[in-house]
């Protein structure tokens, strides 16, 4: 089997996804996705993906909202209440009063499966007093045998989440009760096995194709002893369960099937795979679990048991990981003839080992702004709900302490659990100056941050240059000293075979495509003047050449040079996107200066592709490069063009709801000081303040979320103080802000993305860093609009998330941070010396499901094993970066007040 990149493990909270880019990468990569890809991808046809868990294990109405004289599947005693009011989900909890310790309500029994390790949770508030949460375990008879409870909740403000991990060999059901002395409240109570589920295709079911996905022939031939030779096939005449199983026959010693590469998860070292299997009467069967570090070579290999015999047989691995594996798969091998195979699983179980992680901006936090960092432990402590933060000095001096609540599990109780225990802490009141790192201590256990410095302007002293540098060593048609020669000197061909000379701007991503959408070269000039604007004083300090100009307006005018070539003379239009050679040349693997043989008129020369480009903020870019270069005396048309393009799409205004245009009318006006451009600016503005959704699980949202419209319609307010709409732009912003708040509510802040009717927190496909930063930019221009603290910590928590307060402690901006990619999907790794293909400031695609199965953070961590990296975590995309300039000017701005209250 060819090995899979490493993909980390993935954690997480509730659903979500956005659209990709429009023009990009729709059927392009194909053939870069190797292994990685084809586990990512579902099964077309009959996959199943069954829950660990069974009806009659999961508590019954834990969330207390069904039901009609009382909650159904509960049992309300005296001193208990079935109300409405402050819950903490829902509608509906259960109110508990009493002078003394009293039963206030049990659930009805459940059934448990001996031996297994359960998960009792829920949220408590206390008003005085003290109340409990367990469980009572009954034997076949129903009778109560032991009882446990969660750590008991004392008086304190709010909902207190309150939990307790058991195992009880004896036991075959249980009930939930709940205790109170004093005044408490109940709410949203779980009870669900620990292990969960993390296996593609669990039934080997066929796509319609006929192959099975996520397995595949086993290639390693050392696994066994003697000759592998043999063959498989999926047959639907013979299961287990389900459509189909997998016949497997050897004709050699031996022969196998085997997985995809499962990935370990960072909370557990204890793992359990399984499958069903029917022999043939001459064969037998085994499993093996195949262990492989993150350079995808085996470490070791664990082999179960044979067996023989015509009926079903479940055969079954319980294993420790070795302490270096990054990932496992099955193998279901057979010996002396046909055997089929079918419901094959991969459980990760109870850990026994306690493990405590700490999650912080790896960059750094600003003096005065929002601080928070998100403990997460494997373990939840018998005996109290509360983990201790410490924050430290380099020298470990303790300079500031505290007690902070469990802020409860992410998708806890689903396969989708993201696997730990969080406790939010934050340290907003801190304001010292200096470089710090952060302590947690649950009982015995502890664990460290990656360190951080506190500081004015940290962000942008720390990443402006790098973010700048990016796009620099991104250049094409330019020799960039230590990585590249001049590249794409014959960049390009029209459809027709015309040579027009577009040499210059930027290699979009790890490959050597130039693209003319939204988010391009024009999007890319837009945001470094936004920057350069919002900060001079810290990107006016860096000048490479020595010309005066610096670093980003240099890389502006790079940028906004090579769209100029694009621009069409008859008509003002743009050219569409530069394709870097015919057909699938574009694909090939080499460094820059390598791809094409850079002659114009030969067999290789890059094309343009039919139809127009669309680059909407350039028009602004234009305008606001053309003022900065008259104020420098340096003669420049970039007006005239910025007009001309302006005039070509607005003409019929067929894009008259485009954010983009509203953001460079602003610009216009702000150049020109043309009322007419305000005027453009305010009936864009207003088509957008009706595409906002009225009412249902999306009321605030533009569309399924709508951060460029947000950061667009606040850019207008912002621009406009005095404007009429104004008023209803600041109530309309409100709505969004409210959704974002439902969105993002989890230990992280991070939003989920709607998506059809269930919301999702990473996309299956290829991530998002730029919706990410997106949402920061645009709730940093709501906070300077309206004030709202809400909107400047929503902010920083997105851009706190990119650089590495997220479950993989991953810093995503390049050389900067504890830990960055361990290797990039770019084409640049074939330059030597740059063989993980990591240019300084890059941000990659980011977080995608795990393996695209489970909705927990994913990333491809591997070393080695193939070529490069999976693009769908780890290419670097020119409008990530854009995005992180446009988020970072903003919070810049955002943060600069005197003193920002520490409190909502």
């Amino acid at each position: 089997m060819m090995p899979l990149p490493r993909v980390q493990p993935a954690i997480r909270s509730a659903p979500r996804r956005a659209g990709l880019l429009s023009i990009r990468w729709a059927g392009l990569r194909i053939a870069l996705c190797l292994i990685w890809a084809t586990a990512m991808c579902r099964a077309a046809e009959g996959v199943s993906e069954n829950s660990t868990l069974t009806g009659n294990e999961a508590l019954t109405n834990g969330s207390f909202e069904a039901g009609e004289s009382g909650p159904s599947g509960w049992r309300i005693h005296e001193g208990g209440s079935w109300t409405t009011g402050a819950t903490h989900g829902g509608a509906r909890y259960v109110r508990g009063h009493s002078k003394g310790d009293c039963l206030i309500c049990e659930s009805d029994s459940v059934t448990l499966k001996s031996g297994a390790d359960y998960r009792l949770e829920g949220w408590v508030r206390c008003s005085f007093g003290e109340a409990s949460l367990g469980l009572e375990f009954l034997d076949q008879q129903g009778r109560v045998i032991s009882h446990q409870a969660a750590p008991p909740v004392r008086a304190s403000e709010g909902w207190r989440y309150t939990a307790t991990e058991v195992n009880t060999p004896a036991a075959t059901g249980a009930r939930a009760w709940f205790r109170v002395r004093g005044q408490a409240d109940l709410d949203d109570v779980g009870l669900a096995p620990v292990a969960t589920s993390f296996m593609g295709n669990k039934g080997l079911e066929p796509d319609g194709r006929g192959r099975i996905p996520y397995w595949s022939e086993e290639k390693d031939d050392t696994l066994l002893p003697g000759r592998r030779a043999g063959q498989f096939r999926p047959d639907q005449e013979v299961k287990h369960e389900g459509n189909s199983s997998a016949l497997v026959n050897s004709s050699g010693d031996w022969f196998a099937i085997s997985s995809v590469n499962y990935p370990l998860a960072a909370w557990t070292e204890r793992y359990e795979l399984s499958a069903w299997a029917q022999c043939a009467e001459s064969a037998t069967a085994r499993i093996l679990a195949c262990w492989t570090d993150d350079l995808q070579k085996v470490l070791r290999v664990d082999s179960g048991e044979p067996i023989k015999g015509k009926q079903w047989q479940r055969l079954t691995l319980s294993l420790i990981a070795p302490t270096n594996a990054a990932s496992v798969r099955l193998v279901a091998a057979t010996r002396g003839g046909p055997v089929h195979f079918d419901d094959c699983s991969l459980f990760r179980l109870a850990p026994r080992q306690p493990r405590i992680r700490i999650f912080v901006n790896q960059v750094g936090y600003e003096q005065t702004g929002p601080k928070s960092a998100v403990v997460a432990s494997n373990f939840f402590p018998p005996d109290r709900s509360t983990a201790t933060f410490k924050l430290l000095t380099p020298t470990g001096r303790v300079v500031s302490k505290q007690e902070i609540p469990c802020s409860g599990r992410i998708d806890g109780g689903s396969d989708d659990d993201w696997g730990w225990y969080f406790w939010r802490t934050d340290f907003s009141s801190w304001r010292e100056p200096g470089r710090y790192y952060a302590r947690a201590e649950i009982g015995k256990a502890r664990g460290d941050s990656a360190p951080f410095r506190v500081g004015r302007d940290v962000l942008l002293q720390e990443t402006a240059q790098s973010a700048v540098d990016f796009f620099f060593i991104q250049r094409c048609g330019f020799e960039v000293p230590g990585w590249h020669k001049p590249c794409h000197l014959d960049d390009a061909k029209l459809p027709d075979g015309q040579h027009v000379d577009v040499t210059g701007g930027w290699h979009s991503a790890g490959d050597y495509n130039k693209l003319m959408y939204e988010h391009g070269d024009g999007g890319v000039v837009f945001a470094l003047l936004k920057a350069f604007d919002a900060t001079p004083e810290i990107f006016g300090r860096y000048d490479r050449n020595g010309d005066g100009l610096p670093d980003a307006l240099d890389e502006a005018m790079w940028g906004a040079q090579f769209v100029a070539r694009m621009q069409i003379p008859e008509s003002g239009a743009l050219r569409n996107h530069v394709q870097q050679g015919p057909g699938r040349r574009w694909t090939k693997w080499s460094a820059p200066d390598a791809h094409t043989d850079n002659v114009v008129g030969t067999e290789d020369d890059p094309v343009i592709q039919p139809g127009e480009g669309n680059s909407p903020l350039v028009i602004g870019a234009w305008a606001r490069l053309s003022a900065l270069l008259n104020q420098r005396k340096r003669t420049n048309d970039y007006l005239d063009a910025a007009l001309r393009l302006w005039s070509y799409s607005t003409s019929g205004r067929t894009n008259g709801g485009s954010p983009h245009l509203l953001l460079s009318a602003l610009e216009l006006h702000a150049v020109t000081g043309q009322p007419g451009y305000l005027d453009e600016a305010r009936r864009i503005a207003e088509g957008l303040l009706s595409q906002q959704a009225m009412a249902g699980r999306l009321r605030g949202a533009f569309g399924t979320f709508g951060e460029l419209t947000a950061g667009a319609l606040a850019s207008f307010a912002l621009a406009a103080p005095d404007d009429p709409l104004d008023p209803r732009i600041t109530r309309t912003l409100g709505d969004y802000l409210a959704f974002c708040a439902r969105q993002s509510d989890n230990p992280f802040g991070f939003s989920k993305q709607p998506e059809g009717e269930t919301d999702h927190f990473f996309p299956a496909d290829v991530g998002n860093s730029f919706q990410v930063l997106g949402r920061a930019w645009a709730a940093a221009l709501i906070y300077r609009l309206t004030g709202e603290r809400r909107a400047l910590v929503f902010a920083v928590d997105h851009l706190d998330w990119v650089l590495g307060k997220n479950p993989l402690d991953l810093c995503l901006f390049e050389g900067k941070g504890a830990r960055n990619p361990p290797r990039y999907h770019h084409r640049y790794n074939q330059i030597p010396g740059h063989e993980r293909g990591a240019v300084p400031g890059t941000i990659p695609n980011g977080f995608v499901r795990e393996m695209g199965l489970a909705d927990r953070p994913g990333f491809d961590l591997s070393r080695g094993g193939n070529r490069s990296p999976s693009f769908r975590t780890s290419e670097p995309w020119l409008v990530h970066n854009l995005f992180y300039l446009l988020a970072a000017g903003e919070l810049h701005r955002a943060e600069q007040k005197p003193s920002l209250p520490l409190k909502e």
